[in-house]
């Protein structure tokens, strides 16, 4: 047997339901130098009954079942630091591998690369419709000398949120810091983003993973994540001399409007929300703005936003998703859903 080429890491919790279709969309397509490293965070529910399963009839499959759940981010860690390959896939416990993505991906092993990112298909929660048939609207593979390229991060950063879009050669992730990066839900960007800078980045244009968008186990916490644990942790980076990071990453994207506003429609942002972040917020008219905003009846703002995007603004595909799936979504939110993306 070769030696081990590519570890597929998979940190999960509270899986069962979904596992096996991820491990299902990739058994087929395990080779010599391939491994599948299963970390389980303790989960209380079957998934280490599922996982097993499929460990006891492929042995390429590996499963580790943590004494304590520890976190997204240190579970990762953990995997990786039982992983044999060379390179590690940091792949998640609920999206698909297309049918060719570890042969695609194999092809591009070569040593010398520190990061690998592929492209993803987006699809709703049951995999039936597709969203987002690119999610980084690129024609070809490119390569970049080194992470910190400008015209990498402009294509790469938000993309890379999805950590599943990560391979990245195992001795640079250990050389790195990682612990300062536990709890920050975004591990990956913290290794990536950091010296001794990552050099021979290669993005591969064609979508070897499908998301199920919309299942994420963070959901409730979606306003605080993306409106200021995103943007800190971005800027907390040695990001600040690229080129248009302001316009990737706004620093103060907690005080957009139009953001708190679309977070109101969706049901994650009231008055709870105003008094964790915004009640200490310097007196004046933009803190008027955003209270009134947490007191907008739901309903109301989800009909506007639903009318809003089917009427101006139909590209944004997963927040008209998103508006459609929300407790209080209504007959113009779903109307628009169904129009633009073919749901419900």
């Amino acid at each position: 047997m070769s030696l081990i080429k590519l570890s597929i890491c998979i940190a999960t919790y509270k899986r069962g339901n979904y596992i096996g279709q991820t491990l299902d969309s990739l058994i087929s397509q395990l080779r010599d130098g391939v491994e599948v490293v299963i970390l389980d965070g303790a989960s209380p529910d079957n998934t280490e009954e599922v996982v097993r399963g499929y460990a006891d009839i492929y042995p390429a499959i590996r499963y580790i079942k943590a004494s304590k759940n520890s976190g997204v981010d240190a579970d990762y860690d953990l995997a990786i630091s039982y992983a044999q390959g060379e390179y590690c896939w940091l792949m998640t416990d609920d999206d698909l591998f297309s049918p060719d993505a570890v042969s695609t991906v194999f092809e591009s092993l070569d040593g010398k690369k520190d990061l690998i990112v592929i492209n993803t298909e987006i699809r709703d929660v049951s995999l039936s419709k597709i969203l987002i048939s690119k999610n980084m609207d690129i024609k070809k593979d490119c390569e970049f000398d080194k992470v910190f390229d400008s015209q990498f991060v402009l294509r790469a950063l938000n993309h890379l949120s999805f950590i599943g879009a990560v391979i990245i050669k195992k001795t640079r992730w250990l050389e790195r810091d990682r612990a300062s990066y536990y709890g920050s839900l975004f591990i990956h960007i913290g290794v990536i983003f950091q010296n001794p800078i990552l050099e021979k980045i290669k993005i591969i244009a064609k979508p070897l993973v499908t998301i199920r968008y919309g299942n994420a186990m963070w959901t409730a916490r979606s306003f605080e994540i993306w409106m200021f644990m995103w943007p800190k942790l971005i800027w907390s980076l040695p990001l600040k001399d690229i080129s248009n990071i302001e316009e990737i990453c706004p620093r103060r994207y907690h005080l957009s409007i139009k953001k708190i506003l679309e977070f109101r429609a969706l049901g994650a942002y009231g008055i709870n929300e105003y008094k964790k972040h915004y009640k200490n917020l310097r007196p004046g008219f933009k803190k008027i703005i955003i209270k009134t905003a947490a007191l907008i009846p739901i309903i109301a703002i989800n009909a506007f936003a639903g009318a809003y995007c089917l009427l101006l603004n139909r590209r944004a595909k997963l927040a008209i998703y998103d508006f459609a799936r929300t407790k209080d979504s209504n007959f113009f939110s779903k109307t628009a859903s169904k129009i633009v993306n073919g749901c419900f």
